[in-house]
């Protein structure tokens, strides 16, 4: 008795091993992604500084938004403490590095070029 005629009188590929294929694989090709591909929003931290409304609801580019908002001495937990508005209307933009600090008491704001948002 060869192992092809066992297989003949036990019941070749039916509805049972149909289902039992779908329950098993369908969710482990579902669920396999969700673990392998997580890594890219949990391990990223974009880049971010301080939220000023003033300065964010103008028109200036983001990378200028930072320099005029964070200190090169702590880049995401500081901001200048002052007057944003009277800075954009003057229209001299230059950054002096002895302006005061505060904390960030708006939230902060996130690069989101690479992400539109992430975990961290």
């Amino acid at each position: 008795m060869d192992f092809e005629d066992i297989l003949n009188d036990v019941g070749s590929f039916g509805l049972y091993q149909k289902i039992l294929l779908m329950v098993i694989l369908v969710p482990a090709f579902i669920l396999t992604p969700w673990f392998s591909l997580n890594i890219i929003f949990l391990s990223n931290t974009p880049d971010h500084w301080c939220y000023v409304p003033e300065v964010a609801h103008s028109n200036l580019s983001m990378e200028f938004q930072k320099l005029l908002i964070r200190p090169p001495s702590d880049k995401f937990c500081t901001r200048y403490d002052v007057n944003y508005s009277q800075i954009l209307q003057s229209g001299n933009w230059s950054v002096n590095p002895d302006w005061p600090t505060t904390e960030c008491d708006h939230g902060w704001q996130y690069d989101k070029t690479n992400y539109d948002a992430t975990a961290s």
